[in-house]
């Protein structure tokens, strides 16, 4: 079978099959310069035939007749980017696993031949059949990074059982990473009248401790190597190192079994294809961890550094005829950011100068003139400042044919680009120096550190912001939020700004004074929200509690007025794609576009953006005009958080509540709290609500209705009353009335509304963690919510329902039944209360069912991507809304509004028409075969079909007949609630197209 045959085979049109054959392939794909380059230069990969791309990522790699076939293999695990590769040798098909080698055979793990070539069409692919399939077989514990990090870190336990200490172990292994870089690339290394090295060499050189001193001094050399030191070892940890670490070091490199059931993999490592970032990511996860410990800074994943670069310094470029592009880092690291920036910016020079033979002492030249004049980065680990410039060194050597050490004079760096200082050490002379030259930065991108409370007394950092007034306006002393207010120090009118920072920022209500000011002081462009993926986006970070980012783009409004601004908001949604291959799937609904003084009016719409869309928006306001449970119960009632245990070094006595019920807090469920209490034995607590110095019990004489701080997977309070004087703990805020009258209808009315599906939703639309960080609730949220009336004697028979459920030693469905029905009719109640139309039930219900269960991952979550079933009432309620909307208005003078479903297990289009009442069947038209539908859909789309349908999750528009609508076939996409969304865009383009005249 041929390679054409096989294309066909698989429905790959055009624009999703990029044939290297074709001279202008790089101007149908944007990818990262780094692959763009080994697609064109590897010996290996460069014999490609065509690759499958989706959303500009090389899934699927053809190749024909290799004449080395390990070393292709190897070349592929190595390149790290598809994975899948379809070899066809002597017209016998095979398909590899591009992510996973077969350590004994030294080749990619086969999935399988021609017989499973139907798992890889174009349809399994793109609705993510294929990977749902393949999954194992495809995860990262199999790429070629992860078994490097393995391989490392075990190297790196022997070192240290060695008696090396964890610093010197890992500069010592930070340098053989770094030297198999220079000998993999062909770097001419020049020692010992040899101009290339080998691996073998390197391993003779360790052989010999002072031999390997004198070759890393060589290396060194500001003559004869790198004008520096990367991963310094000072001369008394020198001798620290002994023959037998060394040893170590060799076994890694010759690929023996380094610790007992791990083999090194280092015969197959091939580090001219790796990246370069790569040694920035062994930094930062090895050299780097402490940093990341004190100070919060974290790797940043490529795919982020990609799309940040890409989004900043790739536009300006590919819209310019200028190369120059001066970019700043101010908390550079190992300059993961800045070595992707340099690599546009020589590919852009290039391109200009149409730079055919890179040999010369004119581009050698120029090379060093654009780093120069272009790359800047401020940290204050000089470690990290060593490696960040040798990254760009190696860069600069990667596009020099041959690659020369000896010939080539690396530019000084250090001190004038590169800035060893605290970014807010203003006295720091070389940081000083480097504010004066008055650099007209185009973009300032990083990803500066994350710590709350990282701003220290006495710091650098509040020094700065107590000097420029900035202080009180940082929420939790969170180091980020600094970062933000110094970017602007080095900024002009045009500079634009791109930084990752914690999530949380833009909800947290202790940072409210910092939105303010962003808002008032900056042009937001574009805010890519992340927090919704954050277990994939920092899944190989040092640290375990994961937190989540977005990334802020923006530059000063230089005193101009910012309310009619319009930000792009972009939120990314958990995806297989972007768990297996950081493929963003945004639907429609994913990107909305918001004027930026509506969040100087609204600050809880930074959340709704991220989970919800205008018609929410629209809802909650509405909402957000009732009384409120605080204001209800402001005057006459106890708002009180139980007692901590510990508080500083205070220390109350609380000997006189001897004999007290204790609430056991894991008792405490919806609408019930058992009589099962602890008895209280404490003699001193830290924290204990007081009045001049004496407990008031008041605040636990019952009634009293407890809230606990956390929240159901549902995202559903949970409260509970209390018929018993009891104490609780400060995982419990209990209200409680002043006065000695019966407040438990009150109580129950806020206990009905607490644990409601209408505060679940209003939990993860407006609340400041569910769905960022982690699902815990604030009681000034829970406490905004609207009071309803009413509910008291439904409350009252749930917590009849629950008692009886709770207390019964077996299990009884019928009670359990019965407590769901009741929790349906006060959620009912609520919403009649509330007079909730459909509409906004239905973003209700979305929440619910979509929404909430996507955001908290809970058990069975992936059924919302599963496919709706032909004869499923979602469609006909989806259509509904359509037929409501435009039926009064078509069905007249003998004609019937009608729409045409057409549906297939891979992608469901509907046809809205007005036809002949004569030929008028139904409302809603059923057609199932749908074998030509793909052509129909690219008949249809203008745009790449890829993109429209699969990344950005639909194809719609007007044909003069009728207009239209393609999704895939996802019950997320078919909701009632985006039906609403999907009609008021028809309904608009309508109107618009009927002021126009068309």
């Amino acid at each position: 079978m041929g390679l054409q045959e096989i294309y066909d085979k698989l429905s790959f049109t055009d624009d999703s099959l990029i044939r290297l054959s074709d001279k202008d392939w790089k101007k149908k794909v944007v990818l990262p310069s780094r692959v763009c380059r080994l697609l064109e230069e590897n010996e290996f990969l460069r014999t490609l035939d065509a690759f499958f791309c989706f959303d500009n990522k090389p899934l699927i790699l053809f190749f024909k007749d290799p004449l080395d076939k390990k070393a292709l293999h190897q070349a592929i695990w190595n390149f790290n980017e598809s994975p899948i590769a379809i070899i066809v040798e002597n017209n016998v098909v095979e398909i590899f696993n591009g992510f996973a080698i077969d350590e004994n055979k030294q080749l990619l793990k086969r999935l399988g031949g021609n017989e499973t070539l139907n798992d890889f069409t174009y349809f399994e692919l793109v609705t993510g059949k294929t990977w749902e399939k393949y999954n194992d077989d495809i995860s990262y514990k199999n790429r070629v990074d992860y078994r490097l990090l393995e391989n490392i870190e075990a190297v790196q336990k022997l070192l240290k059982e060695k008696g090396l200490t964890q610093t010197t172990a890992n500069a010592l292994l930070g340098k053989i990473i770094f030297f198999r870089y220079l000998i993999d690339r062909h770097v001419r290394l020049n020692y010992q009248e040899k101009e290339l090295w080998s691996n073998d060499d390197l391993c003779n050189c360790l052989s010999n401790r002072n031999e390997f001193i004198a070759f890393i001094r060589h290396i060194e050399n500001k003559d004869t190597g790198f004008n520096g030191d990367m991963f310094r070892i000072s001369e008394s940890d020198f001798c620290t190192i002994g023959q037998d670490a060394l040893d170590i070091l060799i076994r890694l490199l010759q690929s023996e079994e380094i610790s007992t059931g791990q083999q090194s993999l280092f015969d197959m490592y091939d580090f001219s294809i790796l990246p370069i970032e790569f040694i920035s990511n062994m930094y930062e996860k090895f050299i780097g961890k402490e940093n990341q410990e004190d100070e919060g800074a974290y790797y940043t994943p490529t795919f982020l550094v990609d799309y940040i670069v890409s989004e900043t310094i790739g536009k300006k470029l590919n819209e310019s005829n200028d190369y120059n592009c001066k970019v700043l880092d101010p908390a550079c690291g190992s300059g993961i950011f800045l070595v992707e920036s340099l690599r546009k910016i020589i590919e852009k020079y290039i391109a200009i100068n149409e730079i055919t033979d890179t040999n010369t002492d004119d581009f050698r030249q120029a090379l060093k003139s654009i780093a120069q004049e272009n790359i800047f980065g401020i940290d204050k680990d000089p470690s990290a400042i060593q490696v960040a410039i040798f990254s760009v060194y190696l860069t600069l050597l990667d596009y020099q044919k041959p690659a020369d050490i000896g010939q080539f004079r690396f530019p000084n760096l250090m001190g004038t680009n590169f800035i060893c200082s605290d970014t807010f050490d203003l006295n720091n002379k070389d940081l000083k120096a480097l504010e004066d030259k008055k650099i007209h930065f185009d973009y300032i991108i990083g990803n500066p550190p994350w710590k709350r409370s990282g701003i220290k007394k006495q710091s650098c950092c509040e020094k700065y912001l107590k000097q420029k007034g900035y202080l009180e306006k940082v929420g939790n002393k969170e180091l980020a939020q600094a970062f933000v207010f110094r970017t602007l120090d080095f900024t002009n009118l045009n500079t634009q700004c791109a930084l990752v920072l914690v999530s949380k920022v833009l909800y947290n209500l202790n940072s409210n004074k910092f939105r303010t000011f962003i808002l008032d002081n900056l042009f937001i462009s574009q805010v890519f929200e992340l927090a919704s993926v954050r277990k994939e986006v920092f899944n190989r970070s040092n640290d375990s509690a994961i937190a989540p980012a977005c990334v802020l783009f923006y530059k000063s409004a230089n005193g101009e007025s910012t309310d009619s601004n319009i930000i792009e908001h972009i939120t990314l949604k958990p995806s297989r794609f972007f768990s297996l291959f950081k493929i963003f799937s945004l639907t429609r609904n994913d990107i909305q576009k918001i004027q930026q003084d509506r969040l100087k009016k609204y600050d809880w719409l930074w959340k709704v953006l991220v989970y919800g869309s205008y018609l929410d928006f629209i809802f909650i306001k509405r909402l957000k005009s009732y009384k409120t449970i605080l204001k209800t119960i402001k005057t006459d009632y106890y708002v009180k958080q139980g007692y901590k245990e510990k508080d500083g070094n205070k220390n109350i006595d609380t000997k006189t509540l001897k004999g007290w019920n204790l609430i056991k807090n894991k008792n405490v469920k919806q609408y019930y709290n058992p009589n099962d209490f602890d008895e209280w034995d404490k003699n001193n607590v830290g924290y204990i609500y007081r009045e001049k110095q004496i407990i008031n019990t008041a605040i636990y004489r019952a009634p009293f209705l407890m809230m606990k701080d956390g929240v159901l997977p549902n995202l559903k309070s949970v409260s509970a009353i209390c018929y018993t004087d009891a104490i609780y703990n400060d995982s419990i805020t209990a209200i409680v009335s002043k006065n000695e009258d019966n407040s438990y209808s009150v109580l129950r009315n806020i206990m009905g509304v607490l644990n409601s599906s209408l505060a679940a939703y209003l939990n993860l639309l407006t609340f400041s963690s569910s769905g960022i960080e982690r699902e815990h609730t604030h009681d000034r949220e829970k406490l905004s919510l609207p009071y309803i009336q009413d509910l008291n004697l439904a409350v009252e028979k749930i917590e009849a329902a629950m008692n009886g459920y709770h207390s019964s030693t077996m299990s009884n469905v019928c009670l359990e039944q019965q407590g769901v029905n009741l929790d349906e009719d006060i959620n009912r109640l609520i919403y009649k209360e509330m007079n909730c139309s459909d509409l906004e039930l239905c973003l209700i219900d979305y929440a619910s069912s979509i929404s909430i269960p996507m955001a908290i991952r809970l058990k069975g979550y992936e059924d919302v991507f599963s496919m709706i079933r032909l004869n499923d009432s979602l469609l006909k309620e989806y259509t509904q809304v359509y037929i409501d909307r435009f039926a009064n208005s078509f069905n007249r003078n003998g004609k019937r509004f009608t729409v045409e479903i057409l549906y297939s297990k891979q992608v469901i289009g509907m046809y809205f028409k007005v036809i002949d009442e004569n030929m008028f069947i139904d409302d809603i038209v059923f057609t199932s075969d749908n074998k030509n539908l793909l052509p129909t859909i690219i008949a249809l789309s203008s745009t790449k079909l890829t993109d429209a349908l699969f990344v950005q999750k639909d194809v719609r528009g007007f044909e003069k007949e009728y207009f239209y609508i393609f999704k895939p076939n996802e019950k997320r996409l078919w909701h009632k609630a985006i039906a609403y969304l999907d009609v008021n865009e028809f309904d608009d383009a309508m109107l618009r197209a009927r002021r126009n005249g068309k």
